[in-house]
């Protein structure tokens, strides 16, 4: 029969196998600020050029035009 310590220290076992992979991505990207700074621009950057047409769409339709 197992009991609840067993049970406990088997699910254990499996949740950490599962996250192995993923801790030492972690842990490389920690080791570099530069690449998640670079990551972080390249999203930005990304959602920027996505949104603007839509933005200036919204703000056609309101009637807010930019002075430039």
């Amino acid at each position: 029969m197992v009991g609840c310590r067993d049970l406990k220290n088997q699910l254990f076992e499996h949740l950490n196998s599962q996250f192995t992979e993923p801790r030492k991505q972690y842990d490389n990207l920690v080791k570099d600020p530069k690449l998640i700074d670079s990551e972080l621009q390249k999203g930005a950057d990304k959602a920027r050029d996505e949104a603007a047409p839509f933005l200036a769409k919204i703000k056609k339709s309101l009637g807010i035009y930019a002075f430039s």
